[in-house]
């Protein structure tokens, strides 16, 4: 700020020599010259203005300096009465810590005993389930041949019941329906049954006609 101001005297001091050396000038330089000469004025003016008001600025920052240094004084004086109590808790906290680290320690050992306990039975149970897996598969291929060999039983039925009927067929007696005939009158002149008559001669109802051939059992006749 004071630099400023002295540039301006310096500067209106070169104006007024500058001035003086043309006297002789028209009044219309001398009008303007001392237009220039006024605003330099109120320039400078308002430096010294300016000035001013940076001194008090900073007289007034000093005081709030002098004020901080004093608080932070202050403050390092509380924080040292307190950091020794604090201090002192701390170590109590440190002494705790260090037992409750102790006990997890402990509980870490003992976590770690049952997982490695976990682990050998986990392994014989591997074992077992492989052995019972080897079981399975062998039911399994004892089964499949077990249904081979009831398939083979099931074919062998079916082919004896096959044989059974085209015997009784041929063991069989024929005999041709006449006009007033039925099921029931030729099931009882031959002594068997009519759903055994039926059966004989694939009938799905009691209908017969006249001309129509009929096998009887001949264990019937």
């Amino acid at each position: 700020m004071r630099y400023l101001l002295s540039s301006a005297l310096f500067f209106l001091f070169c104006f007024v020599f500058s001035g003086c050396s043309g006297v002789t000038s028209s009044r219309e330089e001398r009008h303007k010259t001392e237009l220039t000469l006024h605003k330099v004025r109120t320039e400078i003016e308002d430096l010294k203005h300016d000035l001013n008001t940076s001194d008090i600025e900073l007289h007034i920052l000093e005081g709030k300096l002098i004020d901080q240094e004093e608080t932070i004084s202050k403050l390092k004086e509380h924080l040292m009465e307190s950091q020794t109590g604090k201090i002192e808790g701390l170590e109590q906290l440190f002494h705790s810590f260090n037992k409750k680290v102790a006990n997890l320690e402990k509980k870490q050992e003992e976590i770690l005993s049952d997982l490695r306990q976990l682990g050998s039975h986990a392994n014989e149970t591997t074992t077992a389930l492989s052995q019972y897996k080897d079981k399975i598969c062998e039911m399994e291929k004892v089964i499949l041949l077990q249904n081979k060999k009831f398939e083979e039983l099931a074919k062998l039925k079916k082919t004896l019941e096959t044989l059974s009927q085209e015997v009784s067929k041929q063991e069989s007696i024929s005999y041709t329906v006449k006009e007033g005939d039925s099921l029931q009158k030729i099931a009882k002149s031959f002594s068997v049954s009519v759903e055994d008559l039926k059966k004989m001669n694939a009938l799905k109802d009691d209908l017969i006609f006249s001309g129509q051939t009929l096998l009887i059992p001949a264990k019937s006749a």
